[in-house]
């Protein structure tokens, strides 16, 4: 009687050197249940809501669970933290329109202070780099590394579409 349906953020990740592209992906995430959960909670059952989320990453190998956790999720893929700010970089959403919640009018952008090789995104409601606390609503294995040098940026595009059936 109750069909049930994938639910994912797209990311589009573009890497760049003084400003030029040197590559570009898009990439499917899965939201673990924590995230499904505070979804539907806090629209359909009246829970209460984050009104900020933030973009993490790690240099680590892992493939997301649906059980996974802030904490599980950086137990398994220590966070990365070689770029400049000193927090996680601000997912500024764009103005829900047509089903879509996205930041593509203001992707958010690490800059490099030290070599890395990026092998997974996130979204979680804390903007404190390293904390285990939060929900996280999404995360990303990138199906390659990617590696930017001191110096280059990586530029965030991630955004989830709700369609009628």
């Amino acid at each position: 009687m109750i069909e049930k349906y994938k639910i994912g953020f797209v990311y589009h990740l573009t890497g760049l050197r003084d400003g030029k592209v040197i590559w570009e992906e898009t990439i499917k995430n899965i939201i673990p249940s924590v995230g499904i959960n505070y979804l539907l909670t806090s629209s359909m059952a009246g829970g209460s809501q984050y009104t900020s989320w933030y973009i993490g990453l790690s240099e680590t190998a892992y493939s997301p669970v649906s059980a996974d956790t802030m904490a599980s999720l950086l137990t398994n893929a220590p966070e990365c933290t070689n770029y400049s700010g000193g927090v996680r970089i601000t997912l500024t959403a764009d103005a829900v329109s047509s089903g879509l919640f996205s930041n593509a009018g203001t992707p958010a952008v690490f800059d490099f202070t030290v070599d890395s090789t990026i092998k997974l995104v996130f979204i979680t409601s804390d903007s404190v780099q390293l904390s285990t606390t939060g929900l996280l609503v999404s995360a990303v294995a990138l199906p390659s590394p990617k590696t930017l040098a001191a110096g280059e940026s990586l530029k965030v595009v991630a955004g989830l579409q709700l369609t009628s059936s």
